[in-house]
């Protein structure tokens, strides 16, 4: 069987730099930008190092080096890039959902080579994750999903629908406030959990029960869900 570093596969990571990112999303209202732009590196960095753990080839493109006046067209070619240097299989990943495994995506490139589509969904509508032959590329319909909305992985779903597709678990991503705390409250002994932890110079309000990580709920607050893609670039 073909391994996957000699495989046609390779992984794009679609992501807006740290200080855009840190721009549009508010990870703490607590933190002032600077420490907003630290939380987004490091996002990143996780995504970056994950994906290079595959031994896949991987193509990090950020918004500076993105082109096209919507986010489906610059999606769009910055996946054409990839296939045009000979790669028939494409994984493309965000920064917005640190909880995707190595493993995972070892798992999606053997997929591809059976499956034209493989979707990771995020529980907000959207997805952390797109997998897709280059034989079901198609720009134009990549351009017309409605990116930054509920509707995107269910439109997906139907331009995927007879074709051969296989749909990952459901996964979080983080994209507003409460997403944040909720993830520093699940994987606060983790090694990005502790990286994080260290960027905030004013300490979250927290406290211990047994080795539960407790926040008050007016902490947490009542934010509107800001939709960033799959992939968060």
């Amino acid at each position: 069987m073909q391994t996957l570093t000699a495989s046609h596969t390779a992984i794009l990571l679609f992501s807006r730099t740290p200080q855009e990112e840190a721009r549009v999303k508010t990870f703490h209202g607590q933190f002032g930008r600077r420490t907003n732009r630290g939380i987004a590196r490091q996002l990143i960095k996780h995504s970056l190092r994950t994906a290079r753990k595959t031994q896949l080839p991987v193509f990090p493109i950020y918004s500076p080096h993105q082109s096209g006046d919507s986010f489906g067209k610059r999606l769009s070619t910055a996946c054409q890039q990839v296939f045009d240097l000979g790669y028939k299989r494409l994984i493309v990943i965000g920064n917005d959902c640190p909880t995707i495994q190595t493993q995972e995506l070892e798992q999606v490139a053997h997929l591809l080579e059976t499956q034209e589509w493989v979707l990771g969904p995020s529980s907000d509508g959207g997805i952390y994750l797109l997998g897709l032959q280059q034989s079901a590329f198609h720009t134009k319909a990549l351009e017309e999903i409605p990116w930054h909305s509920e509707q995107v992985f269910q439109a997906l779903c139907a331009i995927a629908t007879g074709s051969s597709y296989s749909v990952l678990a459901e996964k979080e991503d983080i994209d507003t406030q409460q997403d944040f705390i909720q993830f520093l409250h699940t994987h606060a002994y983790s090694a990005l959990g502790i990286r994080l932890q260290a960027l905030c110079i004013v300490p979250l309000p927290y406290y211990i029960i047994g080795q539960s990580l407790v926040f008050p709920t007016t902490v947490i607050g009542n934010h509107s869900a800001l939709r960033a893609p799959p992939l968060s670039a």
